[in-house]
């Protein structure tokens, strides 16, 4: 499956894994930015649900080509300055094509960037963060490490960690050869898993021991949010737009348009 998406991102006029051109990246703080394409708004969330991975990848590598580098210009930012990845990670127990945004910008810039994505994608979340060093305060982040890594072994271990417990089972993402689960906390600092950092890493830990596939391999700590939007409440993605000026909106809805289009036109 993996080489066959590689052909997939070659026949699509993309080099390697890297989306965007990837220049050199300042000094300012490198955010990194986790998000789908394909829609999670409830209105849309059939037109690729039933898609094989390898044709929700396509959809992925299509629209990170395209509609990424023109979402950075509508927020002022050079694509240049910008890489992308083509990767997979879980969300809700299934795992899926990811794109992975790396950019040396300010967090308020990043949460921007962050809304601007779900808007145009029409996302329930996207994840922004950055790695610390181990001794300083912030989310905990497990990394397994997986066996010739695919995505189907990534979603088997994604499942019997839901299974041991369901708050390790909202999301991971691939990183590396490795699978990072984040025990990401609300405003409240209390964690969406409902585990402790102790129980965090000592379930992901009985889970690699049981596995023979993956295993812990090791852990850091990330600063890690979640950008949002409610789609029951805001179902023109008012939560997103409330975090942008007007003008930049509009342009992204015009880019939406272009996406819901795509999607219409590709589907099943």
């Amino acid at each position: 499956m993996v080489r066959t998406v590689l052909r997939m991102l070659a026949l699509l006029g993309l080099v390697g894994l890297l989306i965007l051109p990837a220049g050199p990246l300042a000094a300012e703080a490198v955010q990194r930015l986790l998000y789908e394409v394909l829609p999670s708004d409830p209105s849309d969330a059939d037109v690729f649900d039933a898609a094989s991975f390898d044709r929700r990848s396509t959809a992925t590598a299509r629209a990170a080509g395209t509609l990424v580098p023109a979402i950075l210009r509508v927020l002022g930012h050079d694509p240049a300055r910008a890489r992308t990845e083509l990767t997979y990670g879980g969300w809700q127990v299934r795992t899926n094509p990811t794109l992975h945004t790396v950019m040396p910008v300010s967090e308020e810039a990043a949460d921007r960037l962050a809304a601007a994505f779900g808007f145009v994608f029409r996302q329930d979340s996207v994840m922004v963060f950055r790695f610390l060093d181990h001794n300083e305060p912030g989310t905990f982040v497990g990394f397994v490490g997986l066996r010739d890594p695919t995505p189907a072994r990534a979603q088997r271990f994604f499942a019997s960690a839901a299974k041991a417990h369901p708050g390790l089972g909202i999301g991971y993402t691939m990183h590396q050869g490795s699978m990072l689960f984040f025990n990401v906390t609300d405003d409240k600092g209390v964690p969406y898993s409902g585990l402790s950092d102790p129980e965090f890493i000592h379930t992901l830990g009985l889970i690699g021991r049981a596995c023979k596939e993956a295993g812990l391999t090791r852990d850091t700590r990330a600063e890690a949010r979640f950008v949002g939007n409610d789609w029951k409440t805001a179902p023109d993605g008012q939560d997103y737009a409330r975090r942008l000026d007007p003008m930049t909106v509009g342009a992204l809805a015009t880019l939406r348009g272009r996406h819901d289009a795509a999607l219409r036109a590709a589907g099943p």
